[in-house]
């Protein structure tokens, strides 16, 4: 049975439409989840690191590396973002490599909502390492198979819409669309468009008490015939907070519909964020997978507290 599963991912990875590379953690990554996202950390200045491995226990694991800068209102009130990414796609080494820089503004509708835009231009490179793979005939290459390097442009677009209820609820809406040139990744003479991807969302926050925030999630994201349902989330417990002292535990649970269970265990201290999940599978791929899924880290660090507007005393004239 494994066998077959690890043939069925080799020839997928080669003859069938590709579907984007994903992260569990998803919203910790503002440019591959929405660029309307870019430059919302607390602080002015944001580094972020992900890294995701899927399917080690039945072949070789499907890697995913994505590294992050974003700075808050760097240029006229612009955020600015810019992000590698780095994916490995099986024993075909079907790898996705690019650079995407983005920007985000933020307008207030009203005292307690606000409406972020945000765009992101990218270039990316595939890349097919046709020696790693056998062929019916040896050393002989699939002839539709002529380019082995594939580079493309690409445009994204997002926006997000944030309401503030009151002091202890949160609500924020969004949505993203990526790929909207629908750029050409084909291998060979014939197009192969890159679908374009929808990502929606609807995320809440709820402070319970002065130590416990729950933080529920809907996230929906379609491509072509690929879809993404999950739904779960964040629990935050604030063990110390003073005011250059900060340390949270954070966890939470979520279930990618008809695939995983996904546990979420991570700590904040200042401004240093550390977090790691698992995906438990529990699709039809489990008498191959053995419950194993991805797991996946995140580090985050955040610094340069934004100044406050500083208020001048008005002279008092007797």
């Amino acid at each position: 049975m494994k066998f077959f599963f690890v043939i069925s991912l080799v020839l997928t990875s080669i003859i069938l439409h590709a579907q984007d590379y994903h992260f569990s953690q998803y919203n910790e990554s503002s440019l591959s989840f929405n660029p309307a996202l870019i430059g919302d950390q607390e602080n002015k200045y944001k580094f972020s690191f992900q890294r995701r491995s899927q399917w080690e226990s039945v072949s070789i694991p499907f890697t995913t590396t994505a590294i992050g800068f974003e700075t808050k209102k760097a240029i006229y009130k612009q955020s600015l973002g810019i992000q590698f990414i780095n994916d490995i796609a099986g024993d075909s080494k079907l790898s996705t490599t690019g650079i995407a820089l983005g920007t985000s503004r933020a307008l207030s509708i009203t005292e307690k909502s606000n409406l972020k835009l945000g765009l992101e231009l990218a270039v990316y490179q595939k890349k097919l390492e046709l020696s790693s793979l056998v062929f019916p005939q040896p050393n002989t290459a699939p002839p539709a198979i002529q380019n082995k390097v594939s580079p493309f442009f690409d445009i994204s677009l997002g926006y997000q819409l944030r309401f503030k209820i009151n002091n202890e609820n949160t609500l924020k809406i969004g949505n993203s669309l990526f790929h909207i040139n629908q750029p050409n990744q084909s291998y060979t003479n014939s197009p192969d468009k890159l679908l374009i991807k929808i990502n929606s969302y609807i995320h809440t926050t709820h402070k319970i008490n002065k130590k416990t925030i729950i933080s529920p999630k809907i996230f929906h994201s379609i491509q072509g015939k690929s879809y993404e349902n999950i739904f779960g989330s964040d629990i935050d417990y604030i063990f110390k907070k003073s005011k250059n002292n900060l340390l949270i535990l954070k966890t939470g649970i979520y279930n990618r519909w008809k695939d995983a269970i996904i546990c979420k265990v991570g700590v904040k201290r200042n401004g240093l964020q550390a977090f790691f999940s698992y995906d438990i599978n529990i699709s039809s791929l489990v008498v191959a997978s053995n419950y194993q899924g991805a797991g996946e880290i995140c580090l985050i660090y955040e610094w340069g507290q934004n100044k406050p507007k500083s208020n001048k005393t008005c002279p008092k004239y007797l």
